[in-house]
């Protein structure tokens, strides 16, 4: 038989209101005071969706256990901590497109100056056959 253990978590909102919230083997439980737990069949009845479960809990609790300095995908933990991940992909996006945009640029800034090089000098070759 395994030890009775358990997660527990402390909330406090906006109105200074505290929830406490605890996982155990059988289950999930609530309480106002800490002391008496009863069961707790949905967060919503307390106003946490599943997004700000995942965004709010369960991201912050996976990034307070990396280090920012150099841990793989600490910016992502953040950014869905924060709520941006849809902005960090549309700036990559942007990113992809400036990078596309000024590589086409170029070429075609360098064709143009290449045709404008090749008609200069059919030009100066008319010009020398009319002479002639």
């Amino acid at each position: 038989m395994p030890t009775n253990c358990w997660a527990e978590i402390h909330l406090i909102d906006s109105a200074s209101t505290p929830l406490f919230l605890r996982r155990d083997l059988e289950g999930l439980s609530e309480s106002a005071d800490g002391g008496t737990w009863t069961p707790c069949t949905s967060l919503a009845t307390h106003g946490i969706s599943p997004l700000d479960l995942q965004l709010s809990l369960s991201a912050a609790a996976m990034f307070s256990h990396k280090s920012l300095g150099g841990a793989k995908g600490a910016q992502h933990l953040l950014t869905m901590i924060l709520g941006f991940e849809d902005l960090e992909e549309v700036g990559k996006l942007a990113s992809n497109l400036s990078a596309n945009l000024s590589r086409t640029a170029t070429e075609e800034r360098r064709q143009a100056e290449a045709g404008t090089v090749a008609t200069r000098a059919r030009l100066n070759a008319l010009v020398r056959l009319l002479r002639d």
